[in-house]
């Protein structure tokens, strides 16, 4: 559970990981959200074992000591009951049944924890911008506050999430569900349904994009002719994508990602008989959500929030920098070239590999000039580091 003094969430794990000799992969499957098990995220030092459940699971491009295919529950059994063979020759039984000390490795997760828990105060105490009230950040830890900590919560937004999964922290297996890792949308409601049969005395909740709802509003007819309650809140920012991430800046030149701003999804749902609100301001935030979840029924909570969608991650770099090599450096502005400007070598060489993955092999000289990094620095970055 993430609540339990020896979790560690992505937020806080890169001080931790920095610092291992060795990193157990249990069940995590490599992607664009963990890095493909690359450095920066990861460290090359650390020696690494996989544990998964099909061999298609194994990621090959992480060199690892081991790679054991199993059921993670009873790989980790035999592991632990491996190592109590072992260590218990020769040692007094009482001894070896004897409580680990773990006050140390306590103390040092719970500061990591903290420090990420107080970087996400910040994130979520910063004002939205000139013409919203509520930030999408405020949004997501509304919905954190407010739910019972047993709901089941569904993700369904495309800039949503990115902040909904640093504020709800998972206490037990299959409590948090979305599509996968691709970012599809539409989804939340259709599945708000199979979670309310599957565990019908938890709350649900799923946090669904203005774009997801107007592919799936007619699904809420459904929850309300089954009569299955579920909170749908949706973040209404008036945009496909919070404008993409930032459209404004790497594709001035496409049509428009937004959607209608006066369209009345409250209504909309009120038609299809659920409990609905529409809310614009933080004073109503929180009591608009409880009243969903007090409704017992199906409920909508539409939340004008922004649509700033300022989430630029080193990740989201790299799915850029193909399209920066292609269209030169002089197709963009300085606003669009300064947050490459912030990054360390190591990220800089990182972009770099992002090239050569997808078949584009841009000169050293490229990334020099975008990220503002003189070459014979990145040159000294050694190959796999």
């Amino acid at each position: 559970a993430e609540d339990d003094e020896l979790a560690h969430t992505a937020a806080s794990r890169p001080p931790l990981l920095g610092e291992a000799d060795l990193v157990c992969l249990v069940g995590l499957r490599a992607s664009e959200l963990e890095g493909w098990f690359e450095p920066p995220e990861w460290p090359t030092e650390a020696e690494y074992i996989q544990i998964n459940e099909r061999p298609e699971e194994i990621w090959y491009g992480l060199p690892s000591s081991a790679t054991l295919v199993g059921n993670s529950g009873v790989v980790l059994n035999q592991l632990a009951d491996a190592a109590e063979e072992r260590f218990a020759r020769g040692l007094d039984r009482t001894a070896w049944l004897e409580e680990v000390d773990r006050s140390t490795w306590t103390a040092r997760v719970g500061e990591t924890r903290r420090t990420a828990r107080e970087r996400l105060q910040q994130r979520n105490a910063q004002p939205p911008p000139a013409g919203y009230d509520i930030s999408t950040a405020m949004l997501s830890q509304a919905i954190a506050d407010v739910m019972d900590p047993n709901s089941t919560v569904i993700f369904d937004s495309y800039t949503g999430s990115l902040y909904l999964t640093d504020s709800v922290e998972a206490r037990h297996s299959g409590q948090i569900l979305d599509a996968g890792p691709r970012v599809a949308l539409g989804q939340g409601i259709g599945m708000c349904a199979g979670a309310a049969l599957a565990r019908p005395d938890a709350p649900v909740v799923t946090l669904v994009g203005d774009g997801g709802f107007g592919i799936s509003a007619p699904d809420l007819e459904t929850l309300v002719r089954y009569d299955l309650p579920a909170v749908v809140v949706i973040h209404n920012n008036a945009s496909w994508g919070g404008r993409s991430l930032r459209q404004d800046l790497f594709h001035p030149e496409l049509d428009t990602w937004e959607t209608s701003p006066r369209a009345s999804n409250a209504d909309v749902a009120a038609a299809l008989g659920c409990h609905a609100e529409a809310v614009a301001k933080q004073d109503e935030l929180h009591d608009a959500i409880q009243r969903a979840f007090d409704s017992g029924r199906p409920a909508v909570v539409d939340v004008r929030a922004d649509d700033a969608a300022d989430v630029v991650s080193p990740p989201w770099m790299r799915l850029k920098i193909t399209d920066l090599y292609a269209r030169g450096l002089d197709a963009y502005s300085d606003e669009a070239l300064a947050m490459f400007r912030t990054l360390s070598p190591k990220a800089a060489v990182r972009l770099r590999k992002s090239c050569r993955d997808n078949g584009v092999h841009a000169p050293l000289e490229f990334f020099s000039e975008l990220t503002g990094i003189p070459e014979e620095d990145l040159a000294a970055v050694p190959d796999g580091w």
